[in-house]
């Protein structure tokens, strides 16, 4: 399909496969693909197996694959003040977590965060506004946030368990 359309457009363009999953499908393989994008070292690690080349595969959260991934958001406009105890009391855990902390538009909290988490035991990745919710959203195991109408809406459909504060 791909050399159809560059014929008759005369034009090429690059294609991407976005890969969030836990095992490597065959079918994820595609003769024209020029970029794989994964989400951790296991599915690249398969995609090489299948002779895909090295260099066409980019691992984008770097998540491992049988740890529990959290995502704690509150919005475009930051996380609210009582981010801290959820912080804190994630750090109670007995067992590894991913967590992964959207901050929005609020620089502060980002920066705030970065060094008050430089010391966690968990893996944290710490983002500010992203357009790739869906992603994020697709890639965790639980989600803690606010009551917000369509975040909701998108937990449920995804069937992720959602913490609301």
């Amino acid at each position: 399909m791909q050399q159809v359309l560059c014929h008759i457009s005369k034009t090429s363009f690059n294609q991407r496969s976005d890969a969030y999953d836990y095992t490597v499908h065959s079918i994820w393989i595609y003769p024209y693909t020029d970029q794989y994008i994964v989400g951790s070292d296991i599915v690249r690690n398969g995609l090489i197996k299948y002779g895909v080349k090295e260099e066409c595969i980019k691992v984008k959260y770097g998540l491992k694959y049988n740890v529990p991934t959290v995502l704690i958001m509150d919005g475009g406009c930051g996380l609210i003040s009582s981010h801290n105890k959820i912080l804190t009391s994630l750090e109670e855990y007995l067992f590894e977590l991913q967590v992964i902390i959207v901050c929005g538009h609020n620089k502060k909290i980002k920066k705030s965060l970065e060094n008050s988490l430089s010391y966690s035991r968990h893996h944290i990745i710490i983002m500010g506004f992203v357009d790739c919710i869906d992603e994020l959203m697709a890639i965790c195991d639980g989600m803690i946030t606010k009551a917000g109408g369509v975040t909701i809406s998108e937990g449920l459909a995804l069937n992720i368990p959602i913490l609301l504060w």
